[in-house]
């Protein structure tokens, strides 16, 4: 029998048998428990046994657990949609040492969690530790089951300082269209831009080309990407975008 990730049955391997009451290689359902039984032949290998005898040798039976085996199996067309909901701020201190990251998704399956910078913060399960200062990009996730889609993953920018400053208390780099296809606008109040660098959720490094007040980023892959940019003035500003 083969099952899909989550147990799911998608195809039966019936290998014949010697009498039609002989239940030898059929599979057998009882109470959502998946038993199956025959023989294992001669050189054969099933987990840590393996046969050295000739002919048909040593029956077995392996029993398969699945809570949800009862559930019908889907093909991917048909899978139902679902989407990840997030409302939280990620402006925290170094004094939070770990947070609890709070999305969910609205069919009700675990998130998924992965921050961009591990120098800055680590994810252990839905708990985010801080280890130093910085900005990064925190994603969540749902890769789906035989029952839902994939969620559009959702990212947050993660800003930790040694004081904790608030949303609203620091500089915030508006950027426009967002999500961009070519050029990217930076709003830096008559600064010039000197130089930009947009990093992907994985945490690898994109140069990019800069003008007054844009960053060119048609050569970059489609995904979100933080954006770190210096100004003529050497102020330093931080934001995140999604790339078409």
């Amino acid at each position: 029998m083969v099952w899909d990730n989550e147990g799911h049955e998608l195809s039966i391997d019936n290998r014949g048998v010697s009498h039609p009451d002989n239940i030898a290689n059929k599979p057998i359902v009882i109470d959502s428990i998946v038993y199956l039984t025959g023989s294992l032949y001669d050189n054969a290998t099933w987990g840590t046994l393996t046969t050295n005898t000739v002919g048909p040798s040593y029956a077995y039976i392996a029993k398969y657990v699945d809570p949800e085996f009862m559930v019908p199996y889907l093909p991917e067309s048909e899978r139902l949609a679902q989407s990840i909901e997030w409302d939280q701020e990620l402006q925290l201190s170094l004094a939070d040492s770990t947070v609890a990251l709070t999305a969910t998704s609205t069919s009700g399956l675990p998130v998924k969690y992965a921050c961009s910078d591990t120098n800055i913060a680590r994810v252990v399960g839905s708990t985010l530790h801080l280890l130093s200062e910085g900005d990064a990009l925190v994603t969540a996730s749902q890769p789906g089951n035989s029952q839902y889609r994939p969620a559009d993953p959702m990212t947050k920018l993660l800003h930790v300082s040694s004081t904790g400053i608030a949303q609203g208390e620091r500089p915030i780099l508006a950027v426009y269209p967002n999500p961009a296809r070519d050029v990217l606008n930076l709003d830096l109040g008559g600064e010039i831009l000197l130089h930009a660098t947009a990093k992907s959720v994985l945490g690898q490094a994109w140069p990019v080309d800069v003008g007054i007040s844009w960053v060119e980023v048609a050569s970059l892959p489609a995904g979100t990407y933080l954006l770190e940019v210096e100004t003529c003035r050497h102020n330093k500003y931080t934001t995140y975008f999604v790339k078409q």
